[in-house]
Formats: structure tokens, sequence, C-alpha cells
């Protein structure tokens, strides 16, 4: 039977080394896509002096799009930490390995759910749509 390859070989080190830096540069830049509007659309809500339903509703979706995005990015963060901590160890202290493992699970679990909440929105968007349209004909 083959033995599987340990964790610290050059080869295998390198690789989780690289998708761990990847992961790290990819959670840096959705915090700051995500921080950087928010701020922005808060400023635009505080400083309205109108309060509109339209402005309020958009500073709610925004402000819990930027709370989900900033869980995915920390969990990224700590996935890509995990690996970092993998690359440095041996086939038997595979802890690390399954700590990111989870981490990855869990990330990517929130991300299919957003998918099908998206899809599902847009499908309702369009059915709204379509039954406006018809009203107004």
């Amino acid at each position: 039977m083959d033995q599987p390859e340990e964790n610290s070989t050059p080869s295998n080190a390198r690789l989780l080394n690289q998708v761990a830096g990847r992961m790290r540069i990819f959670a840096y830049l959705l915090i700051a896509s995500v921080t950087l509007p928010a701020i922005v659309s808060g400023f635009s809500f505080f400083t309205d002096a109108s309060f509109s339903a339209l402005a309020t509703g958009s500073f709610a979706a925004n402000a819990i799009s930027a709370v989900v995005y900033l869980i995915i990015a920390f969990l990224t963060l700590s996935a890509s930490g995990a690996l970092r901590a993998a690359s440095r160890t041996s086939c038997d202290e595979v802890s690390h390995v399954i700590h990111a493992l989870d981490l990855m699970r869990r990330l990517f679990g929130i991300q299919y759910w957003l998918i099908i909440v998206s899809l599902a929105l847009i499908v309702l968007a369009v059915i709204v749509t379509v039954l406006a349209f018809v009203r107004m004909s």
C-alpha cells in the first residue's frame, strides 16, 4: 500500500503556502471592497435629511450585505492561517489541515446559501416586475 506523502515535503508545503497566500489576499480585498462602500452608504444615509424609506432600505441592505461578506472574509482568513500552519507540519499532525477544511466547508456553505437566496430574489424581482407591467398594460 502506498504511504501518503508528508505535508512537510517542499512541493506540498509550497502548494499549501500558495493557496494560503491567495486566500489571504482574497480576504483582504473582500474586506476592502465591502468596507469602503458600506462607509460611503452609511455616510450618505446619515447626512441625508429626508431618511426616506428607500434610503433606509438601501442602507439596511448594504449593512446586512457588509456583515455577511465580512464573516466570509474572516472565515477565509482563518482557513488561510490554518493552511499556512499545515504547511509547516508533518502528516502525523493533520489537525491544522482538518481545521482548515472545516473552515472552508463553512465558507462554501455560506456562499452556497447566498447564491440560492440571490437566485430566489432575482426570480421574485422578475415576477414582481412582470406583474407590475401586466397591471399597467
